[in-house]
């Protein structure tokens, strides 16, 4: 289990914030953030407050595989340090994991970014938390990312994260079986092989990403080609629409917020997707021109295998707004690790300027 990133302490009489800081190793700004309501030069005796103990981008570790458990615990952590954040559970998954929703800014320029819609890209979730923890930390102590202002960015824009879509999925892939009851439906689906490396379904057996109303009774069609007849790792898309708790968590916040833009993100190929059926919407070009200008990826049209169902499809189709679909990462291997630091390089950028764009 991972260690706290804070711990708390009691004001005893006397004591300045300065002594704090000196007692823990922490800093001025981060106890004040974490302690909104305080005031520096008159503490409270026997008050108790939050003091951060880590220093920065301790909280969210990247050396290691990726899962729920973690996600909950660094979303807690980040919530105590940064009480800036909104946090919300939308829903739950097929075997009752949460699906979280966290919210910065105040901005009247709401975006939408997910990761996770399948399993093996838990990568993308790793992603969505390490950025928002370096955007806490410049917001709070009024720095920048990339030329960005995060201040006026915080005030402009109003930025949702749904980091793990799919917390069952990844759970299968990360830990295989043993936090699951139904084991046997669940091998069965995966053919008798125990390992999972490669799941992208929920644990109903359906491909998140072709469970939404645009397109799927086209899709529908293509499973037959693909022989995806039943449940499965990959590519069955579900009996109808929006058939799973998941899809429709985040399609009910989608069109709870509606969104300006949304971004997905997938694993893998450096690609961004921009289109439904060849057709973009309004600016959709223009902004695409400008992400692929920030993290490098080329533009590019799905193949048939891809072009129908997919919650960027839906968006598109439903809202006519942006969407896109970002592919992290290069080769079989870029759900690991070892790739980390280079996607998040090139998609740092990415994230702040689908914000704004």
């Amino acid at each position: 289990m991972k260690e706290s990133c804070y711990t708390t302490h009691r004001i005893v009489e006397g004591e300045t914030l300065n002594d704090i800081v000196k007692k823990y190793g922490s800093t001025t700004t981060g106890i004040l953030t974490a302690n909104q309501t305080i005031n520096p030069f008159f503490l409270k005796v026997n008050s108790t407050i939050i003091v951060p103990i880590s220093k920065e981008g301790q909280i969210v570790q990247t050396n290691n595989r990726y899962n729920h458990t973690n996600l909950k615990h660094d979303l807690m952590q980040l919530k105590v340090l940064y009480p800036f954040l909104d946090m919300e559970t939308i829903g739950l998954s097929v075997n009752g994991r949460e699906i979280y929703m966290v919210t910065f800014g105040t901005g009247d320029h709401p975006v939408i970014y997910n990761g996770a819609h399948h399993g093996d890209e838990w990568i993308t979730s790793l992603l969505l938390m390490k950025w928002l923890e370096n955007i806490c930390f410049a917001y709070a102590n009024n720095a920048s990312m990339k030329g960005y202002p995060i201040n006026e960015l915080y005030k402009r824009s109003k930025i949702i994260l749904v980091p793990m879509v799919n917390p069952d999925g990844v759970e299968l892939v990360v830990n295989g079986l043993k936090s699951f009851n139904n084991t046997e439906i669940i091998l069965r689906m995966n053919r008798g092989n125990a390992d999972f490396s490669q799941w992208k379904a929920n644990v109903n057996g359906v491909d998140l990403n072709r469970n939404y109303p645009a397109g799927f009774r086209e899709y529908k069609k293509i499973e037959k080609k693909l022989s995806a007849f039943k449940p499965g790792p990959s590519k069955y898309a579900g009996v109808k629409p929006l058939s799973e708790p998941e899809t429709r968590c985040i399609s009910n916040l989608t069109m709870r917020i509606e969104p300006r833009l949304t971004l997905s993100f997938h694993a893998q190929g450096e690609v961004i997707y921009w289109q439904y059926l060849g057709r973009g919407v309004a600016d959709s070009l223009n902004i695409a021109s400008e992400l692929s200008k920030a993290c490098g990826y080329k533009l590019e049209n799905e193949n048939w295998l891809e072009a129908f169902a997919s919650y960027k499809d839906w968006f598109i189709h439903h809202f006519s707004k942006p969407g896109f679909t970002i592919k992290v990462g290069l080769g079989n291997d870029c759900n690991g690790v070892n790739q980390f630091d280079s996607i998040y390089e090139k998609n740092e950028e990415l994230m702040l300027l689908g914000s704004i764009i």
